[in-house]
């Protein structure tokens, strides 16, 4: 015990016997006894929730507790040996389902949400068409409205796109700029948003002289759907703008996406 607590250099000073007693230690150890000396050595650690910018600090008690009153992280994950494993770096805690059509209650890891999204809700998970790797990841869509203004194509979630070792959800939804009916393409991050802001995406239209295009930055799925129409962090398509991108003739109006996603 007296090792393990004074170090290598000191404790062979020692030569395994005890300063008190004059007899020798031995391996033998007391976890109880070992617990009580070092508790009061315990040193803070800062919290390592990932998903805020939390500044709170304290010993592994102190964390596991506020880490389940605070940030609702499961109790298996507070417990000792869990966290102890943790400390050092960001826990990955579980993120809700990202699935914009109706609300889902699945909560799991990235692996364990793309797996649902594909069983449960239908969303494929593709590789998009590749340019080389220093160009980015291109991929292109068909997205169809008749022309009594019905969206063919329900607004949702389409596709996972699997590239460079992550997954990116992909959206086209539909949202009232005031009373005019718009959509919105954009990019969803399956992880957390220090990772999401390491990407890059462009979104374009073009067709018949008009080009309308959007770059920005995927959106970290601990953010919701909502969220990132209300502040229209996408490609905006005014549902009256359509109609400059399609020929007169068609019967149904027609637009092609064309997308990039690039890594910094």
């Amino acid at each position: 015990m007296v090792k393990d607590l004074l170090g290598l250099s000191l404790s062979t000073r020692l030569q395994s016997w005890c300063s008190t007693f004059c007899a020798y230690m031995g391996m033998t150890r007391r976890p109880a006894l070992e617990n009580n000396v070092a508790k009061p050595l315990e040193l803070p650690y800062e919290c390592p929730h990932s998903g805020f910018k939390c500044s709170v600090i304290g010993n592994i008690s102190e964390l596991a507790k506020h880490l389940k009153d605070d940030h609702n992280v499961p109790e298996s994950m507070t417990r000792r040996p869990a966290l102890e494993n943790n400390v050092a770096k960001p826990l990955e805690l579980p993120y809700e389902c990202p699935h914009s059509g109706f609300k889902c209650s699945v909560i799991g890891n990235i692996s364990e949400l793309a797996k649902h999204l594909k069983d449960d809700h239908n969303v494929p998970e593709s590789d998009p068409f590749s340019s080389p790797p220093r160009d980015g990841y291109e991929f292109d869509h068909n997205l169809k409205q008749s022309r009594s203004g019905d969206l063919q194509n329900p607004p949702g979630m389409y596709a996972v796109f699997n590239c460079y070792g992550q997954r990116f959800c992909y959206h086209v939804e539909y949202f009232l700029f005031g009373i005019a009916p718009c959509y919105i393409v954009f990019l969803r991050f399956m992880g957390e948003e220090t990772e999401a802001k390491k990407f890059r995406y462009s979104l374009q239209i073009s067709k018949n002289g008009r080009n309308l295009t959007w770059q920005g930055v995927p959106s970290s799925i601990r953010d919701s759907h909502h969220k990132v129409c209300d502040i229209q962090d996408g490609l905006v398509i005014p549902r009256k703008l359509v109609l400059l991108f399609s020929d007169e003739s068609e019967q149904e109006l027609k637009l092609r996406l064309e997308g990039r996603l690039w890594k910094t």
